[in-house]
């Protein structure tokens, strides 16, 4: 199973490459995410935080709109440190036709710790219901900071 989500992912990736970023945005609503790291740097900083390049999540995005509040992507996670549920919570999302988004995010954890954590973005619309997007963020606990890249596909519940 995790090979054919690790070569479907890849496959995306391969195609994201390859196309132009469609005008536009996807529509508001709720998406399923997958999302794989791709890289956490520097790897002794980040693996004491439990975070190694490879992990995986899944979850469920909350799009409402270009130039709005309210996105939030909750989604499990599983690390050398254990399973957990995170919620974050993104400042107002790009506006129209626009690929890159920035920022600070919240990020809450079900032990009911909090974090903002700043992050750049970049989609690649394949259409209205279905997107890849990078997401670099940089987490900082204890005066150490950890890098990470992931990649996440969006899909469109309910299409």
């Amino acid at each position: 199973m995790r090979a054919f989500f690790l070569s479907g992912l890849a496959g995306l990736a391969l195609y994201a490459s390859n196309a132009t970023a469609l005008a536009g945005q996807i529509t508001t609503g709720y998406y399923y995410g997958t999302g794989y790291l791709a890289s956490a740097t520097p790897s002794s900083v980040c693996s004491t935080f439990g975070i190694t390049p490879g992990t995986t999540t899944t979850g469920v995005f909350y799009y409402p709109g270009a130039g709005k509040t309210g996105a939030t992507l909750r989604s499990n996670y599983s690390t050398s440190k254990g399973t957990g549920v995170e919620a974050e919570i993104f400042p107002a999302t790009p506006a129209l036709n626009v690929t890159a988004w920035s920022g600070t995010l919240e990020e809450g954890f079900e032990t009911g710790s909090q974090k903002a954590v700043p992050f750049t973005a970049q989609f690649t619309f394949f259409d209205s219901d279905s997107a890849l997007v990078s997401v670099v963020a940089s987490l900082t606990s204890f005066g150490f900071t950890c890098k990470t890249t992931e990649n996440i596909v969006l899909l469109k519940m309910g299409v």
